[in-house]
């Protein structure tokens, strides 16, 4: 039997492909476009895995692109490769088209691809309010690089996505404030610190403006958002809006096409109640708007953003510093707990701390919690320790018979506090398990390595080795 294929240059093509097996050095940058003539937002384009496997499926604009694709080259050894890519038509029909590429390095370029990545990439791009940049290291140890900017020659400002400049990843996101700066051509450069001292750098063109779309209402940089907030964007291009696109890309997302159009009022409202699961602290708001006429235009906007109904969640040390036991009938076991004066104790509506006991074997597989059936509560009291930088206390265990002394215990530290919508929280030391004759007989030893004990750690020698010896 035979199996039938046919060949096809249709459906889809990609575009800035430099021909048949390029040599790719540092990155490879190209779109893929929709050709086949069936709708754009009905059609799928997806790049297969090594393995065969379908990744996630992107998306055509209305435009017929799928997006700007870049394939960095600095983690892969030198040889040829292949991709796959596998367009999906409305009407089901299944294309594959097949791309090679060889990559080439020398030692240099092996760790010196550094430079402007994804959008950021283009020269003259039109940027307003915040400009955002993308950037990709694929040297060693990106988060150990810094970075510098300078605009027009002077060194700015700039606000990172991630604290350390670049993750893991090598890939860096970062916006600058160009509301001061007149319309018109600017020049960006950046600089890359490598670990070693040594730098490398990269520059482009960027082309600030005010015009083409604006973003109303929204909510001043000196406002802290603590719930649902609205603004509009409004198209001022002079051109069609139901024909002028809109994406709204967050925290530094990349593009991926089929954002919405403005109304026949040129304007699009939005509504946004952000809720528990957004983190507390800065947000960013890119709005990317593509022109009919082929103008795009990037402006970027920022906001501190902190839920009203989560409050601050303190951050207290808490430490379960082990076990002693007393020597004397009645005996028993007592765990210390240190907590450390730090400012999120200072400033914490504190209720009550203490020390929570229980059998092993009766709390089994559970978590040792302050509710915990049958769990010996033991607020503390007399503290051994009260001073500027923390408090000590222990929570004891009495009248443990001799018959138990091999009995495992487990204990923990509790703290109870308020928050200011008066709800009491519990947080936990980490649980520490111990048993009476488990203590003996590490304090045994700790005593015996003594070479000239006083009478006091003798008389305790002596108790403990009784104990002991009664086993």
């Amino acid at each position: 039997a035979s199996v039938g294929i046919q060949v096809t240059d249709g459906y889809f093509t990609f575009e800035n492909w430099p021909g048949d097996n390029p040599i790719v050095t540092r990155s490879l940058n190209y779109s893929i476009r929709n050709i086949s003539g069936e709708p754009n937002g009905q059609c799928n384009l997806y790049i297969l895995h090594p393995d065969g496997v379908p990744g996630y499926p992107f998306y055509f604009d209305d435009s017929g692109l799928a997006g700007e694709f870049s394939i960095y080259v600095s983690d892969s050894s030198e040889g040829q490769y292949w991709s796959v890519y596998r367009f999906v038509t409305s009407s089901g029909t299944v294309v594959e088209k097949i791309k090679r590429y060889r990559v080439k390095k020398d030692a240099a370029q092996a760790d010196d691809s550094f430079g402007f990545s994804g959008d950021s990439m283009q020269d003259n791009r039109l940027v307003g309010e915040y400009a955002d940049f993308r950037l990709h290291y694929g040297g060693s140890s990106p988060e150990d690089c810094r970075l510098n900017v300078t605009l027009d020659g002077t060194p700015v400002t700039f606000y990172p996505l991630v604290e350390g400049n670049f993750d893991s990843s090598g890939d860096c996101v970062f916006f600058v404030d160009v509301r001061n700066k007149a319309n018109g051509a600017h020049s960006i450069k950046v600089t890359l610190t490598r670990p070693d001292g040594s730098t490398l750098q990269d520059e482009r063109t960027i082309v600030v403006t005010d015009a083409y779309f604006r973003v109303e209402n929204w909510p001043s940089e000196n406002t802290v958002v603590t719930g649902d907030y609205s603004y509009t964007v409004r198209n001022i291009s002079g051109e069609a809006g139901d024909r002028c696109s809109l994406e709204i890309l967050t925290d530094g997302e990349e593009r991926t096409g089929g954002g919405n159009f403005f109304g026949n009022d040129n304007t699009v409202e939005y509504y946004c109640t952000p809720g528990a699961s957004i983190r507390d602290g800065v947000h960013w708001r890119t709005f990317y708007v593509e022109l009919p006429s082929g103008v795009k235009v990037w402006k970027s906007l920022r906001l501190t953003y902190r839920y009203a109904q989560r409050p601050k969640v303190p951050q207290f040390s808490f430490t379960t510093l082990g076990a002693s036991i007393r020597l004397s009938d009645p005996y028993g076991i007592r765990f210390g707990i240190r907590i450390d004066k730090n400012e999120d104790f200072n400033q914490a509506n504190i209720v009550e701390y203490g020390t929570l006991i229980i059998g092993s074997g009766t709390l089994g597989d559970r978590e040792l919690t302050y509710y915990t059936d049958s769990v010996r509560r033991i607020k503390a009291v007399n503290l051994l320790e009260n001073d500027s930088t923390h408090i000590t206390y222990t929570g004891v265990l009495i009248g443990i018979p001799k018959s138990f002394f091999g009995t495992n215990v487990k204990g923990r530290g509790y703290l109870i506090y308020k928050d200011s919508l008066g709800e009491c929280h519990i947080v936990y030391s980490e649980t520490v398990e111990k048993s009476f004759y488990g203590v003996a007989e590490a304090a045994y030893e700790s005593y015996s390595r003594i070479s000239h004990p006083t009478a006091a750690q003798q008389a305790a020698l002596d108790k403990l080795r009784a104990i002991l010896a009664d086993r």
